[in-house]
C-alpha cells in the first residue's frame, strides 16, 4: 500500500533534525482522515520554573505548548488505517505516543537517520491483527508501522505492536 496524498509536505532538513532532537513523538489520524507526526521536546510543566530553549531548539520546534511549557513541530504524513476483521474504518480516530527514552533511543535513532530531505512520511495503522492465542484470550493487537514514501523504494518501520483486553485503550478507535 504506496498512497501519497496531496497534503504530505515532503520533510525539510529541518524536520528531520526535529524528528532526531525529539523527546517524545505523536502518531496521529484524526476522524476526518487528516494524519500528522509531532516531534517535541518536553517543558517542565511548573510556571514557576519554566525548561528555558535555546534559539537552535525554537526554531526547530516553532510551536509551543501551552499546557506543559514544551515546544514542537507538526508534520504531515498519509494516514492508511484497516482493520484485519473488517469494520467500517472511515472515521477511525488512531493515536500513539511515543517517548524517546533510552529504552527507545536506538530504534528511533535508526529510523531517523534513514530519513531523506523529499521522503514523505505515512502511517500504516492496522486493527485487529490478532494471532489465534490473542483471540482466544480476549486481546486485542493493533500495530503501527511509519512508511518513507520514495520514488523508487519506500522503506517501512514497525514503530509499535500492542496487545491490549480494554477496547478503549486500543491504538485505533472504531
Amino acid at each position: 500500500m504506496t498512497v501519497i496524498t496531496d497534503n504530505v509536505q515532503p520533510l525539510s532538513a529541518e524536520d528531520i533534525a526535529a524528528l532526531r532532537a525529539a523527546e517524545t513523538v505523536q502518531f496521529r489520524r484524526d476522524f476526518d482522515g487528516e494524519g500528522c507526526v509531532r516531534a517535541e521536546l518536553r517543558g517542565s510543566g511548573e510556571a514557576e520554573s519554566p525548561r528555558i530553549f535555546t534559539a537552535k531548539q525554537q526554531r526547530m520546534f516553532p510551536r509551543t505548548n501551552n499546557a506543559s511549557g514544551g515546544r514542537y513541530r507538526m508534520l504531515t504524513a498519509s494516514p492508511q488505517v484497516w482493520a484485519v476483521s473488517g469494520g467500517d474504518l472511515t472515521s477511525a480516530i488512531c493515536r500513539y505516543d511515543m517517548s524517546v527514552d533510552d529504552s527507545r533511543r536506538a530504534e528511533w535513532q535508526t529510523i531517523v537517520h534513514a530519513l531523506r530531505v523529499g521522503d514523505r512520511l505515512g502511517l500504516w495503522w492496522v486493527a485487529g491483527n490478532d494471532y489465534p492465542l490473542i483471540t482466544v484470550a480476549e486481546l486485542h493487537r493493533d500495530e503501527l508501522r511509519l512508511v518513507l514514501h520514495r520514488e523508487k523504494h519506500s522503506p517501512v518501520f514497525l514503530i509499535d505492536a500492542t496487545v491490549r483486553a480494554d477496547d478503549s485503550a486500543r491504538m485505533i478507535q472504531y
